[in-house]
This record gives C-alpha cells, structure tokens and sequence, in this order.
C-alpha cells in the first residue's frame, strides 16, 4: 500500500476494500494489478490532501504506482493519456467506484477482511523486520556508549 496514511486512518480492511471495489485494476490507467505486489498497489486521494482532500472512501481509488507516483497535481497522469484513457474515461470509474458501498454488511467488505489477512501479513513482517533492525541499531548505540 503506498500510501501508509490511508492505511493507518482507515485501518487495512477498508483500503482492502478500496482496492476489491476496483476490481484490482488501476483506475488511472486501467492496468491490472492482480499479480502486482502489494506495496506497489496505491492507494491514491482524488482529491490531493494538500489541497483539502479527506482520507474517506470517497476520496480514495487504487492506483499502480507509476500512476501515482507520476501524477503530480493534474487529474490524468502521463500513463494513462499513453493508455489512451480521457479524463471522462477517468471521472466515470472514479464516480462508478466512489458510488459502490464498502461498509460493513456489504459484499466487498467481506471480502476485504479475508483479503486483507492475505495481502498485509507480508507487510507487518517488512515492519516488524524493520523495527527490530531499528532496535538492535539502537542497542548497539547503548553499548558503544558505555565501553567509551
């Protein structure tokens, strides 16, 4: 998931559901995303935060990352006028997805919470890896520090 924000405000379940309501393809440029990595799925605001965009259900859609990454502040990224996509293209599968219910009781969320133990126990490894990395590095230090 690129975008940690996202995750961390609306917990793994939802953005799983974000990216099942998508039908795991990318809503910029239309590539299917099924066999792409997880950490290179996006989660992508529509509306940037810097300029007033909330991370709501509404405002999130799935994104490969080239698309993200490259997009900047225009609605179309590069990818996806090479694609062929228009921004009416765009604003259609963006209104489509906005429009489908991703809450509890709803099809995609059960989905999601099963999708959601497949696709982030590879990520809390990365993090828990990370994390103890980041421990031992700071127990070296306390070490070092006592034989000077």
């Amino acid at each position: 998931m690129g975008d940690w924000s996202a995750q961390n405000r609306l917990g793994p379940v939802a953005v799983a559901a974000i990216h099942l309501r998508a039908d795991l393809r990318c809503t910029w440029c239309g590539s299917d995303l099924t066999r792409t990595p997880v950490r290179f799925r996006h989660t992508d605001h529509v509306i940037p935060r810097r300029k007033g965009g909330k991370d709501i259900p509404s405002n999130l859609i799935l994104a490969c990352h080239r698309c993200n990454i490259g997009r900047g502040d225009g609605l179309l990224p590069l990818r996806a006028q090479l694609r062929g996509r228009t921004e009416a293209q765009v604003r259609a599968e963006i209104r489509r997805q906005t429009s489908i219910a991703i809450g509890p009781g709803s099809e995609i969320h059960a989905r999601a919470v099963l999708a959601a133990w497949r696709w982030w126990p590879d990520q809390l490894l990365r993090r828990s890896r990370a994390r103890a990395a980041y421990l031992d590095r700071q127990a070296f230090g306390f070490f070092e520090g006592l034989a000077a």
